[in-house]
């Protein structure tokens, strides 16, 4: 079988769809993924894999490559973007990616595009960054609670437009998102900053959204910079 997308079912908080301007105020509450997936709950260890000792933070860094709307794809993060972007990150973080071509899980969605070249280039230029398509064991895993697990240990995350960034919006840490189209932009869900409030708290500011890529990168280091200097005051 195929997964697919579903219709929310009827009487649910959230009308017809997950595009909207504002959170449920009633007859909603979020999951608890935090406490769930944190130090006392579901963890996954990392350290095994990766070369050499490491006691770097972690930050995840989503990026999708696939037919959108039937065209070519526009929410993604091109090659040279991974490259600026683990050339910030890698020195301070450990860097997990995570772009699962929707084959491995049997996705009945718009389609994969075969000529990207990302992981190829991050093998061969980035090599302590780990692919969680190294992690993840089909036999063995569920794929959702490993993507979970390695997400509730991040400090960081950069995103694209779609499910992964509202993933990266749950934990209350830093969120920076590439998104240029997408129902979360008509619908106002970026501009009034409820993915920010995923986490369990008014962390409107951890989340923020670019239309540009090389703005995405500017943010990134200027975060990287101000949480450097804080480190040393």
């Amino acid at each position: 079988g195929h997964r697919g997308p579903l219709p929310l079912p009827n009487g649910n908080p959230f009308g017809k769809g997950p595009h909207i301007p504002e959170l449920p105020k009633t007859n909603w509450k979020m999951p608890p993924f935090p406490s769930f997936f944190g130090e006392k709950g579901i963890r996954y260890d990392l350290r095994g894999m990766v070369p050499g000792p490491s006691n770097k933070p972690i930050a995840v860094v989503f990026n999708k490559y696939t037919l959108e709307w039937g065209n070519t794809p526009v929410n993604y993060l091109d090659i040279e973007s991974l490259r600026s972007l683990l050339n910030i990150l890698s020195p301070v973080y450990q860097v997990v990616y995570v772009r699962l071509e929707s084959k491995k899980l049997g996705d009945n969605g718009e389609g994969d595009l075969q000529d990207f070249k990302d992981k190829d280039v991050i093998r061969q230029e980035y090599p302590s960054t780990i692919l969680i398509d190294d992690l993840y064991n089909e036999a063995t895993m569920d794929y959702n609670l490993l993507l979970f697990g390695v997400a509730s240990q991040a400090d960081l995350f950069v995103s694209v437009q779609g499910g992964n960034c509202v993933i990266a919006s749950l934990w209350g840490k830093p969120n920076f998102i590439y998104a240029v189209k997408g129902g979360e932009l008509r619908t106002g869900a970026f501009k009034n900053g409820w993915m920010g409030q995923l986490s369990g708290a008014d962390h409107v500011s951890f989340v923020t959204v670019y239309g540009k890529r090389e703005e995405l990168i500017q943010g990134v280091q200027e975060w990287m910079d101000g949480a450097a200097l804080w480190r040393g005051s």
